[in-house]
Formats: structure tokens, sequence, C-alpha cells
């Protein structure tokens, strides 16, 4: 699963170069920023449930960048009641059942996009402790993961969503995300530079995606944060990603 996530905390050329963005585009992330959630940036970290909205690239007929609500909305959705409660649902995909399952099938075949990250974080669980990882590029450089978005027209609005899709995770998440109810560990799927190409091209067939849908196979970094959640956490400062000792081995 991948619920809590960092990024835009870096010079926005290093996203450009990145993601192969223009200088126009990267600056109307910033500016987006800027005029619509400066008292939230840089995010250092955020979780999923409070929906906010993620930087994304994207392909819908020409190049594109965004920020989409974190919980897909599919275009079926009726009302904003229905909305809500599906968005809550709807944080990751499975990478294994996108193309069946009705919320993300079309999105999965007609609307990719990728999703640009500083770390991503997981928690581990040992006996008492549920203890958070912070995993992110050797490099500390930003990274895409996969993701499938959609657009819901309500009456007033119109709001584009996104979904992290995910997959089973490496050698190293599996000694991290050890989450007793879950059957198998799981992480974000990573795209590279290589393969970003390929995964927003709406022409690409369904056997080169699902090749794409696999765990990472390079190097990631990782270390234990503080707690992310509940009276301790400390919020979306940059002291959120300093080291804490848990006193414990993997």
């Amino acid at each position: 699963m991948c619920y809590d996530v960092q990024y835009y905390t870096r010079k926005k050329e290093e996203y450009a170069e990145r993601f192969g963005l223009t200088s126009e585009q990267s600056e109307s992330i910033l500016n987006w920023l800027t005029n619509n959630n400066s008292s939230h940036i840089p995010v250092y970290h955020s979780n999923a449930f409070s929906h906010p909205y993620l930087p994304v690239v994207y392909n819908d007929g020409r190049f594109n960048v965004g920020w989409f609500y974190w919980g897909l909305i599919p275009s079926w959705i009726k009302d904003s009641h229905n909305a809500v409660q599906i968005s809550n649902k709807t944080l990751n995909a499975r990478g294994e059942t996108i193309f069946e399952k009705p919320s993300f099938r079309n999105s999965a075949k007609n609307k990719r996009c990728v999703i640009m990250l500083d770390a991503f974080f997981e928690h581990h669980h040992a006996k008492d402790l549920v203890i958070p990882f912070r995993i992110s590029m050797p490099d500390q450089m930003p990274f895409g993961v996969a993701g499938l978005w959609s657009q819901w027209d309500s009456q007033d609005r119109c709001i584009n969503s996104v979904t992290i899709v995910t997959t089973t995770g490496n050698e190293l998440m599996s000694n991290i995300h050890n989450n007793p109810k879950l059957p198998e560990p799981r992480m974000p799927v990573i795209i590279t530079q290589e393969n970003q190409a390929t995964w927003l091209d709406v022409n690409t067939a369904k056997s080169e995606l699902k090749q794409i849908i696999t765990p990472f196979n390079g190097q990631l970094n990782s270390y234990t944060v503080q707690k992310l959640r509940g009276k301790v956490a400390l919020g979306n400062i940059p002291e959120v990603l300093n080291n804490m000792d848990y006193k414990i081995d993997l």
C-alpha cells in the first residue's frame, strides 16, 4: 500500500529534468502551489486520507502536467456523496487487477499518468511498534510512480482525480512492509525515465503495460522516521524527515 508521500520539496528545475518538462510547465507547478496550496508547500509529508492534490504528468492528447485529487473518482459516479465514499477506497489500485476492476479499467486503458514524488513512507510492524520508513532514490532526486486518473463532472465542478498503482514488494519492501493484515508486501509501481513514455502512451499494448507493473529492481534508500500519525506526529515540516532510531534490526 502507499498512503504517505513526500513531494515538491526540491528545486523545480530537478522536476523539469527528471520528467521532461518545459520551463513553462515546471513554473506552472510552482505557481499552482503558490496560488492554491501555499500553506502546505513544500510537502514533506501528506497522508492519502486527507485527499491532497498530487503533481502528475499525463497525456490527454498532448503531454501535460497537473494537480489531481488523490482518490480516483470514476466518471460514472452520480453524486458528491458517492464520490467521497469511493475516493476513500481508490487511493491505491492493485496493478494485477486494474484492467478488470470497474473503478479502474477505463483509466487503465485510456488515462494513465506518472505521479511526481520525492519519497514515500511505509510502516513496519515489530511486536508492539508500528515504525514508519521513508523510501526514496539513493541520490534523493525526484522519481515517478504509476498512476491512473479520471475526470469526474458534477453539476457544479469538474475534478481530475488519481490513484497510485501498486505491485508486489521487492526485497527491501518485503522486509519493511510486513502488515499482518495484508496477504503480501506491496509497493508503488516505480516508473523509470526509460519507461515513462511507454506508460503514458494511450496506444501501448496491455502486454507491455503489464511488464512495467512489476517490483522495482533498482536501488532504494530507506531509514526510519518519527511517527507520522497520532498525537506525536510532527505534521508537514522538514523535521518529519529526520531519522529516528527504534533499535530494531531488519
